[in-house]
C-alpha cells in the first residue's frame, strides 16, 4: 500500500476554486503505477497501463490537503490490479475512486 499526501493549490485549477480533473488523474495514476511497479511479478519493469478508471464523487477544492491511498487488489501472472481513493485530508471524505490494471512487459 502507498499513501501520498498532496497540497492542491490554485496553480492546477480547472475553474476558480476547483482542481482540474486532469490533475487528480495524474495524482491517481502516478501513485497506482508506483504500487504496480514496486510489486510487479518478478520485479519486471517496464509495466504498462492496460485499463484505468476514475469515479469523481466530489470536487477537489483548492487550498486543501488530499490523501491518496493505493493498494493491490489482485495479481494474476503479469497482471496487477490496483485500487485507490483520493480523500480530503481534513474531513476524510472520499473525493475520487480509481482502479486500474497494469501489466508487466516481460
Amino acid at each position: 500500500m502507498l499513501t501520498l499526501i498532496d497540497y492542491a493549490n490554485e496553480n492546477v485549477c480547472g475553474h476558480p476554486g476547483l482542481i482540474h480533473g486532469g490533475m487528480t488523474t495524474v495524482i491517481a495514476h502516478s501513485s497506482m503505477s508506483l504500487v504496480a511497479a514496486i510489486n510487479a511479478p518478478g520485479k519486471s519493469i517496464p509495466i504498462f497501463t492496460a485499463n484505468f478508471q476514475l469515479e469523481y464523487l466530489e470536487p477537489v477544492l483548492t487550498d486543501s490537503f488530499v490523501v491518496m491511498d493505493a493498494w493491490i487488489t489482485a495479481v494474476e501472472g503479469r497482471k496487477s490490479y490496483i485500487a485507490s481513493y483520493l480523500a480530503d485530508a481534513t474531513t476524510g471524505k472520499v473525493l475520487v475512486k480509481a482502479k486500474s490494471l497494469f501489466v508487466s512487459a516481460a
